[in-house]
């Protein structure tokens, strides 16, 4: 009986440091997201039509469309959005419309998924 309890407090001690660990690194690409910049595109050269983009951060998601008419971003579709709580984030598409630029000021409480949203952005429109 006591070594199936050690075998025991043994695996579940591990799960719980496998857990950690994997937190820990999880928790380090999300932080990376604060720091990460933002291309300037100049939408001159942007031809009008539709363009797909993506970006990932595990866990956040984004899939989206970026609608160029007349050099100008005339909308954004988000397909996919994995957020978690984030789902405020989807608010900076409007500023960003507003702007005509992808660097504007990221969603408080949302900036995970708001710089994820942005690079799905830049991504799109940097599709050559």
């Amino acid at each position: 009986m006591k070594k199936i309890l050690l075998i025991l407090s043994i695996i579940i001690l591990t799960i719980i440091i496998a857990g950690s660990i994997a937190f820990n690194r999880m928790n380090k690409k999300l932080q990376s997201l604060v720091d990460i910049k933002v291309r300037t595109i100049d939408l001159n050269f942007i031809e009008d039509g539709t363009y797909h983009g993506t970006y990932t951060v595990f866990p956040v998601k984004v899939v989206l469309e970026v609608i160029i008419k007349n050099k100008k971003i005339e909308d954004i579709k988000i397909i996919e959005h994995v957020n978690g709580k984030g789902k405020a984030a989807e608010n900076i598409l409007k500023h960003i419309i507003e702007e005509q630029m992808i660097d504007v000021d990221v969603i408080a409480g949302a900036t995970y998924s708001s710089r994820v949203i942005q690079k799905a952005i830049e991504n799109a429109l940097l599709k050559k």
